[in-house]
C-alpha cells in the first residue's frame, strides 16, 4: 500500500494545484460536479479493499489527506466501491483505474468527456491500455444525459442518422432536440417511431426537421426524455441496422 501512496502522491499534488472545493463533491448533493474530495473518497475505498467503510471512516480518510475536516454527514450518498466503479476491470469494485478516472474528470472542469477522452487521460497517467469499451459511466455525468463512447461527427443532414434505444416501452412520438448550425432556432428535432420499427427490440428516433436539409452539429451525449443515462443507445446511419455495434457511428457507454 505504501507503494500505491507514493505512486499517487504526485498526481494528487497536481490535482490540488488545479484547485479543490470539498463542499461541492459528487457525493455531496451535487452529482455533476467532480472535486478533489471525490477523488480522495474513492482513493480511501481503494486503499481499504474488502472493508465495509462507514461514512465516518471515509470522511476521516479524506480529512486526513486534505488536512481539513470533511463532515461525515456531508457524504450523500455515502461512497461505496460500486459507486466508485467507473471502469470495468472485471473486479466489480473500485481499483486504481477508477480512482484515476475521477481524477481525470476533476482535472477537466466544465468539459464533457467522452469515453475515448477519459481512457486517454487514464492511460496517459498510468501508462496502461484501458479501452474505451471498458467505461461503465463517466464520473459526474448527468443521470439523464446519455454519454456516448465517442463523439458523433457533424452531419450535413439530420435525416442521414437515426438513434435507436434498447427499450421498447417508450411512447411513439417522444421527441428531443440536437444543436444545428443552420436549422431555424438552432436545433433539429428527433421523434420516436413505434417500438420495434424498423428494428426489433429497439425504439428508433428519426429526424422530423428535414426541410430544408438541416445539419446536426457534433455531439457527445443525448438528452432523451424518459431514457436514463444508464440506457443502451445506438447512433447509426439511416436505414442501417443498429447492430452489430461495429457499424455504429457511436453508442452509449452502457452498450456492449
Amino acid at each position: 500500500m505504501a507503494l500505491i501512496k507514493l505512486r499517487l502522491a504526485p498526481l494528487l499534488t497536481l490535482a490540488m494545484m488545479v484547485g479543490a472545493s470539498p463542499a461541492a463533491a459528487i457525493f455531496q448533493d451535487n452529482p455533476s460536479t467532480v472535486t478533489l474530495t471525490d477523488v480522495l473518497a474513492c482513493l480511501t475505498l481503494f486503499q481499504n479493499p474488502g472493508v465495509n467503510l462507514s461514512a465516518e471512516q471515509i470522511a476521516a480518510g479524506v480529512s486526513g489527506i486534505l488536512e481539513q475536516t470533511i463532515p461525515a454527514n456531508s457524504l450523500n450518498p455515502v461512497p461505496t466501491p460500486a459507486l466508485c466503479n467507473f471502469i470495468d476491470q472485471g473486479q466489480g469494485g473500485v481499483d486504481l483505474v477508477d480512482v484515476i478516472a475521477v481524477l481525470v474528470v476533476f482535472q477537466n472542469p466544465g468539459v464533457t468527456l467522452t469515453s475515448t477522452q477519459l481512457v486517454a487521460g487514464i492511460n496517459g497517467i498510468l501508462g496502461t491500455n484501458v479501452p474505451a469499451a471498458a467505461v461503465l459511466r463517466i464520473p459526474g455525468a448527468s443521470e439523464t444525459e446519455i454519454t456516448l463512447r465517442a463523439a458523433v461527427p457533424a452531419q450535413d443532414t439530420c435525416s442521414g442518422i437515426q438513434i435507436s434505444v434498447a427499450d421498447t416501452t417508450l411512447t411513439a412520438g417522444t421527441t428531443f432536440t440536437l444543436p444545428s448550425s443552420n436549422a431555424p432556432g438552432g436545433t433539429v428535432t428527433f421523434t420516436s417511431l413505434a417500438a420495434g420499427l424498423p428494428y426489433a427490440g429497439l425504439t428508433t428516433f428519426i429526424c422530423s426537421t428535414i426541410l430544408p436539409p438541416n445539419a446536426v452539429e457534433a455531439f457527445t451525449s443525448l438528452p432523451i426524455p424518459g431514457v436514463p443515462g444508464s440506457a443502451c443507445v445506438y447512433v447509426h446511419r439511416s436505414n442501417q441496422e443498429a447492430l452489430p455495434s461495429a457499424t455504429n457511428l457511436s453508442r452509449s457507454v452502457a452498450c456492449p
